[in-house]
C-alpha cells in the first residue's frame, strides 16, 4: 500500500470526513483530496516549471505530523496548548 492510500485509510479508520480532518489540522479539504490522490494539483508546479506532480517527502512529513498531533489529541481527549 502506498503513502496516499494509507493516508486515506487512516482518515477513514478515525471516522473523519475530509472536511472534518481539514478543520482539525488546518489544511483545506481540497488539499486533503490531493494528498489522498498522491499528487499535487495540476497548476501547483507551474511557477517552478516542474512537470512532476509527486508530493515531496517534506510535504508528506508535515501532513503526517499534523495527523499525528490530531491522533494524540483524540487519545488524550485534551487539546494541545503550549
Amino acid at each position: 500500500m502506498n503513502e496516499y492510500e494509507r493516508a486515506a485509510q487512516w482518515r477513514e479508520a478515525h471516522g473523519l470526513s475530509r472536511q472534518d480532518l481539514a478543520e482539525a489540522i488546518g489544511y483545506s479539504a481540497l488539499a486533503i483530496y490531493w494528498f489522498e490522490r498522491g499528487e499535487t494539483p495540476p497548476s501547483r508546479n507551474m511557477k517552478s516549471g516542474s512537470e512532476s506532480r509527486e508530493i515531496k517527502a517534506w510535504v508528506w512529513r508535515r501532513y503526517k505530523m499534523a495527523c499525528a498531533g490530531l491522533t494524540a489529541e483524540m487519545r488524550s481527549k485534551k487539546e494541545f496548548d503550549w
